[in-house]
């Protein structure tokens, strides 16, 4: 117990992500058993030894949510923790600044940017440390007030610089439209910071002794930040090769970094155990009659923001974001398959998902009558979708295999949650299982999933919206193709897209790249011609029905 205390101690004063990597996920839940039993019967007294168990409680739930998000379950609790220990702690106590600094992360991470500022903006009032400035710059930026976010983000690298290499490297990937001053800047960083880097890995501790302090120990995840950076800098100067180049430093050190490891064969042995359970031979018992899940699924960066965004902007509509409450109810039903009463077994988790999702929904925030889902990984549990929620709506949005696969190999996401981000015959191998996933379910299921072409959705975006609505039976509201100016929270890479209106100028992107990205679409196979047709084929189909509704007109 004096270990696992220990062990917060030290997390409490750490940002999110590194505090990760000092601990297993195995050792949260350890920490988390120790310090409920330490809590117990104490959940509400005043006394500073129990208001210290509810702080480590919280710092341990935050971070198991942001190694496993499970449909907000910990965070609701990680918030009412943190409040309480807020309210009996003394202004003048030092960690005041580090609990705000913490509620205003987990709120960012809860999509809820407004109600994250308050909390970020009196952690920086009480003198807390470079990171939530950026944090700031986070939470402007999920409001969509980009060019506010970009001068925060400039702010803290100015003030990183020469100090905190982390913030500045992070703060200068965060920005969307880099001055050539932070690209010179980051470029002279970058080429000092691998140099040092490699002398170290060659030589030992001691074989950089020229080294500034601020970069004598670079970590292999602040160079990748490095890198993404660079990588930006140099494609928005189009010097393509040597910005790919980059990005390629960048996903190598990133890889470096984590500690799980992509287990590809084990994703292809999982896909052929989903195909065989849910063969779509027979059909289950029970399920819980409700219309209003929609759930959102595919690929990262394939437009996924974009479909949610559009439905989100109906009056009818809430958008939960990523934080599913379905993966560990089919954990549940993968358990309870052999129940005497499998339909009760079967209803009573889909209303389980039901009553989850709606205690997601903010107090101020009327009633939905649709809930977006868009954990995308929800593609493989489509089998228990259909069997737990019949009613739900399933959305899959497709993107050019090579755009998307691009897309995501210049993104630095956060979290473990993509193991497989960082390569790119990961990636591939990721896109053909997606591919093969949505095939299968076209079989096995045929209608239950509406397929969504984003190639399709820039090209025809009121005729797709439209398309969508009716899906999941909603009536037409114009808001829908303003999207771009509701005031919602986005808490996803593709925060920039969704703040402007449709565009096209990311169809074809790969392109500039196509040298580059020949070992991926090698990788591939099949999938890039197979889609391509497919998109042919959608587009003249809508060419199509344009020219006839034209000629009707007239």
């Amino acid at each position: 117990a004096v270990q696992a205390a220990g062990m917060v101690a030290v997390l409490l004063l750490l940002p999110m992500a590194m505090a990760q990597e000092l601990a297993s996920s195995e050792e949260y839940l350890r920490m988390e058993s120790l310090l409920r039993a330490s809590l117990q019967g104490r959940e509400h007294e005043a006394s500073a030894e129990a208001a210290n168990i509810r702080l480590k409680l919280a710092t341990v739930l935050q971070a198991l949510n942001f190694m496993h998000p499970d449909g907000g379950t910990r965070t609701a609790e990680a918030e009412v923790l943190y409040r309480s220990v807020l309210k009996v702690m003394k202004p003048n106590d030092k960690m005041v600044a580090q609990v705000h600094a913490n509620l205003g992360a987990l709120l960012l991470e809860s999509f809820r940017a407004e109600d994250a500022l308050v909390e970020i903006d009196k952690a920086i009032v009480l003198g807390a440390g470079v990171g939530n400035d950026f944090n700031r710059a986070k939470a402007l930026s999920a409001l969509g007030l980009i060019d506010e976010a970009d001068k925060q983000y400039a702010a803290v690298a100015d003030r990183a610089v020469g100090k905190d290499l982390s913030s500045f490297a992070k703060s200068a990937a965060g920005i969307q439209h880099m001055s050539e001053a932070l690209i010179e800047a980051v470029s002279k960083v970058a080429a000092q910071a691998s140099r040092i880097a490699g002398d170290i890995d060659a030589k030992g501790p001691d074989g950089a002794p020229y080294a500034p302090d601020w970069l004598a120990m670079p970590r292999d995840a602040e160079l990748s930040w490095l890198e993404f950076a660079a990588f930006k800098g140099l494609h928005q100067r189009k010097k393509y090769s040597e910005a790919f180049d980059a990005l390629r430093r960048a996903n190598r050190h990133m890889r470096r970094s984590l500690t799980n490891e992509y287990d590809s064969a084990n994703d292809r042995r999982t896909v052929g155990v989903i195909k065989s359970v849910f063969s779509g031979a027979q059909k289950l018992p029970g399920g819980y009659d409700d219309p209003s899940p929609v759930f959102v699924v595919g690929l990262p960066r394939s437009g996924s923001t974009l479909v949610e965004a559009i439905l989100d902007s109906h009056s009818q509509v809430w958008g939960a974001g990523e934080d599913t409450a379905l993966s560990p109810l089919a954990g549940e039903f993968n358990r309870r398959i052999h129940d005497a009463d499998l339909a009760g077994t079967i209803t009573s988790l889909g209303k389980s998902y039901i009553d989850r999702m709606y205690a997601m929904v903010p107090p101020a925030e009327p009633r939905p009558a649709r809930i977006i889902d868009k954990m995308l990984r929800n593609l493989w549990h489509v089998g228990y979708i259909d069997a737990m929620l019949p009613s739900a709506k399933v959305v899959h949005i497709m993107r050019h295999p090579l755009d998307a696969g691009l897309s995501i190999y210049q993104q630095p996401f956060s979290g473990p949650s993509l193991p497989w981000a960082w390569d790119l015959n990961d990636i591939a191998v990721q896109i053909n299982l997606t591919h093969e996933m949505a095939a299968h379910w076209d079989r096995a299921l045929p209608g239950r999933v509406k397929t969504v072409l984003y190639e399709e959705l820039v090209e025809y975006p009121r005729e797709v919206a439209q398309e969508l609505l009716s899906l999941v039976g909603l009536p037409w509201e114009e808001s829908v193709m303003d999207f771009h100016k509701a005031i919602r929270s986005v808490a996803t890479a593709s925060v920039a897209q969704v703040r402007q209106p449709l565009y096209r100028t990311s169809v074809g992107r790969w392109r500039q790249y196509e040298a580059e990205l020949a070992p991926l679409a090698e990788a591939l196979g099949g999938t890039v011609a197979a889609y391509e047709r497919r998109v042919e084929a959608a587009l003249a189909r809508r060419a199509s029905s344009a020219a006839s509704a034209k000629r009707d007109e007239l």
